[in-house]
C-alpha cells in the first residue's frame, strides 16, 4: 500500500509540474516527423527574459498559421516588400520578441510597407531548413519573396553530420533530426528513438526535455568532444554535404535576392570557408553582420542574452541595422 501510495504522489507531482510548465512556460515547439521538431502555428505567449546584465523584460513571442514569426506588419498582401527569412535559435528561440527581433528591425528599415516572415527552429541543421522551405514554399505559394536571407551558424557543419553530433553527445537532437548520407535522407534509430519521436507523453514532455539536457551537460562537462580523436574525411563529408544543401535552399528562390549571415565568422576545424560555399552557392555574404556576435563579445558590448551566446533586445537592435546597411548595398529599396 505504501509502494502504491508512493508511486501515485511521484506520478502526480510530475503531472503537476508538467502542467505548470506547459501553461506557464510552454514550448514554442512540437514534435515533427520529417522535421524533428517545429514552431508551433498560430502560438503565443509573453514570456519573462533576462540579459546578461540582470536586465528583465517581456518577449512576445507570436507565430501564424503557417508557424512563421513576423513582424507588426506581416500579412499585409499589399505589402510592397517582402522578406522571407530561415535561421535556427538566433532567428526562431524566444529570447525576445517578434518586433525586437533582428529581422522585425531590418524590415523597419526600408521606409516601405513590408511583409517579413521567418522560419527555422532552434538547434535547427541547414537540412531542416531545406525541407521546412520547401515544405512552406508549396503551402505558401502565394508568398513571393523580394529579398531571402538565410541565417547561417558555425554550428550547421556538425549539425548536418551524424557522426560528429554522436560525439558531441547531442542526444536531444540526433534521436529527431534528419541527415543526408549518401543522397538520401536518415533517421538515427536505436531502442531510445521512440521516447524522442513516437511516444505521445515523452516527446513533448517538458520534464523528459530537461532531463535530458542535464545527461548532455554532465557528460560532455566530463567527457569533451575532442575533434582531434574524429577522422578528417568525416569533417569532409560534413562540409561537401553541407554545401550542396546551401545550393538546394538557393535552388528553392533561384530569382529571388539572397543574402546569408553567420553567428559566428571564428575559425575553426569545420568552419573555415563558410562564406566560399555561400558564395558558390549564390548567396550575397554579409561579412559585417557575420563578424557582429564575435565583435560584440570581443568589445564586452551589451548585447546578450542571459545564456551569454544569443542576443539580447539591444543586439538584435544593432544586428537588425547592419543588416540592413548591408543589403541595401547590394538591392536598391527605392
Amino acid at each position: 500500500m505504501k509502494l502504491i501510495k508512493t508511486t501515485f504522489f511521484l506520478f502526480a507531482l510530475i503531472l503537476v509540474i508538467e502542467l505548470y510548465l506547459k501553461i506557464l512556460k510552454p514550448s514554442p515547439y512540437e514534435p515533427d516527423l520529417e522535421l524533428g521538431w517545429t514552431t508551433k502555428k498560430n502560438f503565443k505567449h509573453v514570456y519573462d527574459q533576462s540579459d546578461f546584465y540582470n536586465n528583465s523584460y517581456k518577449a512576445d513571442y507570436i507565430t501564424d498559421n503557417s508557424g512563421a514569426r513576423f513582424s507588426a506588419k506581416t500579412n499585409n498582401s499589399n505589402a510592397q516588400i517582402k522578406f522571407l527569412v530561415i535561421g535556427d535559435s538566433f532567428t526562431m528561440d524566444p529570447y525576445v520578441g517578434n518586433a525586437e527581433m533582428w529581422f522585425s528591425i531590418m524590415a523597419s528599415k526600408t521606409k516601405k510597407s513590408y511583409d517579413v516572415r521567418a522560419f527555422g527552429g532552434g538547434g535547427y541543421g541547414s537540412l531542416q531548413q531545406y525541407l521546412l522551405l520547401k515544405r512552406k514554399k508549396y503551402e505558401l505559394r502565394y508568398y513571393k519573396p523580394d529579398i531571402f536571407i538565410m541565417q547561417f551558424c558555425s554550428n550547421d557543419f556538425s549539425n548536418n553530420s551524424l557522426d560528429i553530433e554522436l560525439s558531441n553527445f547531442s542526444l536531444s537532437q540526433y534521436m529527431r533530426r534528419p541527415y543526408l548520407i549518401n543522397g538520401e535522407i536518415y533517421y538515427h534509430k536505436n531502442f531510445f528513438t521512440p521516447f524522442f519521436n513516437n511516444i505521445p507523453f515523452f516527446n513533448n514532455s517538458r520534464i523528459f526535455a530537461k532531463l535530458v539536457f542535464i545527461y548532455e551537460f554532465t557528460v560532455r562537462k566530463y567527457f569533451p568532444s575532442n575533434y582531434d580523436k574524429i577522422d578528417n574525411k568525416i569533417f569532409i563529408e560534413a562540409k561537401r554535404t553541407t554545401f550542396k544543401i546551401l545550393k538546394d535552399i538557393r535552388n528553392l528562390y533561384p530569382n529571388t535576392p539572397a543574402f546569408v549571415f553567420s553567428c559566428s565568422n571564428k575559425n575553426s576545424k569545420l568552419n573555415t570557408n563558410w562564406q566560399e560555399m555561400a558564395k558558390k552557392a549564390n548567396f550575397t555574404v554579409l561579412n559585417e553582420s557575420s563578424n557582429f556576435i564575435d565583435q560584440g563579445r570581443k568589445k564586452n558590448k551589451k548585447i546578450f542574452y542571459k545564456d551569454g551566446g544569443h542576443l539580447n533586445k539591444l543586439g538584435n537592435y544593432n544586428l537588425g541595422e547592419l543588416i540592413f546597411e548591408e543589403i541595401k548595398k547590394n538591392y536598391k529599396f527605392n
